[in-house]
């Protein structure tokens, strides 16, 4: 059964219109060669192929935009050293509030484990 261009732009919503098309005129091709007796299967695994290295593709490239973006904020930090001194005294403070954090969780445990220790050595 041939779908229509609705269908199948549903079923792939990223898909361009031409892209739909092309999928429809395959699928009337494949139905012409079946009802013609001609192998449907080798044709499939050209197509598998041609999209499984655009999808490659658009992935490498997708990546290299990212790494570019990344690369141009990298060099805009570095060159406008744009923390300024308001965030640098925020950033220690969270930093010691961190530690001081740490220390008293590190505490209230020895606290606990003592607590069991009594607690188990009692019974």
């Amino acid at each position: 059964m041939i779908k229509t261009l609705n269908e199948i732009l549903k079923a792939s919503p990223d898909m361009t219109y031409n892209e739909a098309i092309k999928i429809q005129k395959d699928m009337r091709t494949a139905v012409e060669d079946k009802a013609a007796g001609v192998c449907v299967t080798a044709e499939l695994k050209k197509d598998r192929e041609i999209d499984y290295h655009r999808y490659w593709k658009d992935r490498y490239h997708e990546e290299h935009l990212l790494r570019q973006e990344i690369e141009i904020k990298n060099v805009t930090l570095t060159n406008n050293r744009s923390l300024n001194t308001m965030d640098e005294i925020a950033y220690h403070e969270l930093e010691y509030k961190i530690k001081t954090l740490k220390t008293e969780n590190d505490n209230l445990r020895d606290q606990l484990q003592v607590k069991i220790l009594k607690e188990t050595i009692n019974q």
